[in-house]
């Protein structure tokens, strides 16, 4: 269920009810319920997790130190039972969820500051943001996105509400976040990371929020050369030579769910009947489909497939099945299609 609360918007999931309020009896024991604070790398996340350190403190509450996770980008966690973890995951029953959620644009800049070049950036977020799908969906999730303005009052007593706390008085206002934001100081994207992050990320990330259900693109640019690995692939491939794999990547990351790949390029040149073939690949084959060239022009090629891990990267391959004595074949894009049952 969606709610605003003045310009501070937050989505908070627990339409049973089934996490019981706990006050604390003590306001120096930790009676407050295990819990995670999570979100892109980057500012608003840290200032995020201030935040809720900040209600903690001056409610006499102690907290644990800030953790990295590979899966969740910052994860921070607080209360009873708060340091199991196994490889990312939290393993407590119930476990309340804070979310802080920026665009993607200022986590790529702060990961592309970090030393991180445009495609591991983009990697490393995708696999931020299938896993907070997979987060959205649990009961007892507070999602606050960053706004233009917000209302700081109302945020941290909807952040002391969501864990049970009853505040001792009012509370020191934080700083805004745009007041200790530094990535306006940081270069703007280009090239290839504003590509990848206009078609991959903020595509993505709508769909993690439920915002729209539009297609993400994984443009040519993320793919790599079957003929030179490692690098990335040409606009146009000659497929003289024997049979091998024309083109693999981009190793993304998708929500699990119900998924279509259709598989876009061009063919010019071609020997007639020659046999291809594309795959999605993680782990093990999700799909497979052989198709014959039936002569030049643009093709689509669609696959439907399921993913059910989250933390599996997902790379498409295009084959040449036998030997060919020439023509050129040139990968477009692939458009990802969420299907209605893999909708969150």
């Amino acid at each position: 269920m969606y709610h605003t609360l003045g310009e501070f918007d937050y989505t908070m999931n627990d339409p049973q009810n089934v996490i019981t309020d706990r006050t604390p009896t003590d306001a120096n024991l930790t009676n407050v319920p295990g819990f995670r604070v999570v979100g892109l790398p980057g500012a608003f996340t840290a200032w995020g997790v201030n935040c809720v350190q900040h209600i903690l403190t001056s409610n006499s509450y102690p907290t644990t130190p800030v953790q990295s996770d590979t899966n969740y980008g910052v994860c921070v966690l607080f209360g009873q039972g708060s340091m199991i973890m196994d490889t990312g995951s939290v393993t407590l029953e119930r476990l309340r969820t804070i979310i802080f959620l920026d665009g993607p644009t200022r986590a790529v800049q702060e990961l592309q500051s970090s030393g991180y070049d445009a495609i591991d950036a983009v990697r490393m977020l995708t696999a931020t943001l299938a896993s907070l799908a997979a987060v959205l969906r649990e009961e007892g999730v507070l999602l606050v996105q960053r706004t233009p303005t917000m209302d700081l009052s109302a945020m941290q007593s909807a952040i002391a509400s969501h864990l049970s706390i009853a505040l001792s008085g009012p509370l020191e206002m934080m700083p805004n976040v745009a007041e200790i934001d530094t990535s306006a100081s940081l270069p703007p994207l280009s090239g290839q990371a504003l590509t990848l992050t206009r078609q991959v990320l903020m595509p993505l990330a709508d769909f993690v929020t439920g915002v729209a259900h539009a297609k993400i693109v994984w443009p040519l640019a993320s793919f790599y050369s079957g003929d030179y690995p490692n690098e990335l692939a040409s606009p146009l491939m000659d497929m003289a030579g024997p049979a091998r794999t024309l083109y693999y990547g981009p190793y993304f990351h998708l929500p699990s769910g119900h998924w279509r790949a259709d598989v876009q390029f061009v063919v010019m040149g071609s020997m007639p009947d020659q046999m291809l073939a594309v795959d999605v690949f993680s782990s093990l084959e999700l799909a497979r489909r052989p198709f014959k060239l039936s002569g030049d022009g643009l093709f689509q090629v669609s696959l439907p497939f399921i993913v059910d891990r989250t933390e599996e990267r997902i790379e498409i391959r295009v084959w040449l099945l036998s030997g060919a004595l020439g023509g050129l074949f040139g990968l477009r894009q692939v458009d990802l299609h969420p299907m209605e049952a893999g909708r969150p």
